[in-house]
């Protein structure tokens, strides 16, 4: 489905398909989309590279048994980080695989969506770290050794999120411009 944003970029097209029946398809026809500033086939990588350690991370955390993750206020922040990091990868994969020049809606979108799942990607995490240090810290209870994976862990995918949201948030969707489109 279409935007209302983004329709003037598309016409109807009609053709006959093996059958004979009318199709009717939206076809793009608005100008291309590039990033800026470009993102470097190394940089892509990277992105890509700590959104996957990001995402191993996230999981290895959640397998030991733990006591952060008996108590509310320390679970649900990075329970709530599985949404952030799913569109954090998702996009950086779809930043390696397009091809430039994209289509309006999906520059833009990639451009917005991918610094906003890194930042919360990397906020999230970090507010559990500080709450599980300032539970352990009042409770006094001992540390276990899948606490001691969690506490190391949390601020690890704080670190990759963040540097991904490093590289990623001044990207803007440019119009590619053409010697078509300058006539």
């Amino acid at each position: 489905m279409i935007s209302r944003k983004y329709v003037k970029d598309y016409q109807i097209e009609e053709r006959f398909d093996e059958k004979g029946r009318v199709r009717t398809q939206a076809v793009y026809t608005g100008v291309g989309y590039t990033l800026s500033p470009p993102v470097t086939k190394r940089d892509k990588i990277a992105i890509i590279i700590l959104s996957a350690v990001s995402v191993v991370l996230f999981i290895a955390a959640l397998i030991p048994e733990t006591f952060a993750a008996r108590v509310v206020y320390i679970m649900l922040p990075f329970a709530l980080t599985a949404l952030p990091l799913f569109i954090m990868t998702s996009w950086s994969v779809r930043l390696l695989v397009l091809k430039e020049p994209m289509d309006h809606a999906i520059a833009e979108r990639l451009a917005n969506r991918m610094p906003a799942g890194a930042i919360a990607a990397s906020i999230l995490p970090g507010i559990t770290f500080i709450a599980t240090i300032i539970t352990i810290t009042v409770t006094g209870t001992g540390v276990s050794p899948g606490d001691v994976m969690f506490i190391c862990f949390s601020p690890l995918i704080t670190a990759a999120s963040a540097t991904v949201f490093a590289k990623t948030r001044r990207l803007k969707a440019t119009p590619v411009i053409t010697r078509s489109t300058c006539i």
